[in-house]
């Protein structure tokens, strides 16, 4: 369970900075799409790179059950990240990460109805724990702010597709290293993404010039890791367990976005003090679900 927790947490914080180096983009005047696709294409093109490394080094995958799960995993985290970045552009960071908390609990309840998995009391507490931490940090002056939440649950109901997938698809390698199988999960994933967002990338070559490529590679770079990470504490705790301890997200957002603001002076959304004291209220109630769960 540790090395799942660890790479956990790495994840959490390579997202949330995925989170801000989008948001720093957006700001420059440029589009989510075109962020999207070009990022797309750095992580192609190193996941090409690392693929021709796996070869040589570990060989091919032992099996080719891993396919549909691939696209799959594709559909879902190709198409959550496009809904994401157009909730992004509504909301700031720590409340987009936040609310992805909710993700949770749709995993749950799928695999709890569709997939017949069994939670006892103390686990579906934690699951309802990290969806009301979220929803707490969304609250704003007594309704909820209702700009980007489409976008949002489009997000989620893609993200949730490809938690799903990539446990089976990790699997499906046949490798007995799980890191190992993470590795070639994070390449095939990028590679075959990059691909399908090629010909968009040509058709709009007039429109996105091409240091759009080097202004896209910060957020490309921390999310290419975030992805290995990501995968790798799937395969060690599986997507529920696993997203309960990504509800960390939120605080380390929070805790990001103090730093940049005091002490690398960056441009951020001003945040009242009272919304300040509501989010890390709804940091323990996170911390909460995430004990809860573990010790089940």
């Amino acid at each position: 369970m540790f090395p799942g927790i660890v790479c956990g947490l790495c994840a959490a914080f390579l997202q949330d900075m995925g989170y801000f180096f989008s948001r720093d983009f957006v700001r420059k005047g440029n589009s989510p799409g075109a962020l999207f696709v070009h990022a797309q294409l750095l992580m192609g093109l190193l996941g090409m790179a690392m693929i021709s490394l796996l070869y040589v080094g570990a060989g091919m995958p032992k099996t080719e059950s891993f396919w549909i799960p691939l696209i799959l995993t594709c559909v879902g985290s190709g198409f959550g990240q496009f809904f994401f970045f157009r909730a992004e552009r509504k909301m700031d960071p720590p409340r987009v990460s936040a609310m992805m908390g909710l993700r949770v609990v749709l995993l749950a309840l799928i695999s709890a109805v569709a997939l017949e998995k069994h939670y006892n009391a103390m686990q579906w507490s934690g699951i309802v724990l990290a969806a009301v931490s979220a929803v707490v940090l969304n609250w704003e002056g007594g309704h909820f702010r209702l700009g980007g939440m489409k976008d949002l649950a489009a997000a989620l109901a893609f993200y949730v597709v490809s938690d799903l997938s990539v446990t089976h698809m990790i699997r499906g390698f046949g490798f007995e290293s799980l890191f190992l199988a993470s590795l070639w999960a994070m390449a095939l994933v990028n590679v075959v993404t990059g691909a399908v967002f090629l010909p968009l990338r040509i058709k709009m070559r007039d429109q996105w010039p091409i240091p759009l490529f080097r202004a896209s590679a910060p957020f490309a770079g921390s999310w290419l890791l975030k992805q290995f990470f990501l995968y790798a504490c799937y395969a060690f705790l599986g997507p529920v367990h696993a997203n309960v301890l990504l509800s960390i997200r939120g605080p380390l957002a929070m805790a990001i976005s103090w730093f940049r603001r005091n002490f690398l002076h960056l441009p951020l959304d001003a945040i009242p003090v009272s919304l300040w004291v509501r989010r890390w209220g709804a940091t323990l109630l996170m911390a909460a679900a995430i004990v809860l769960y573990s010790l089940a």
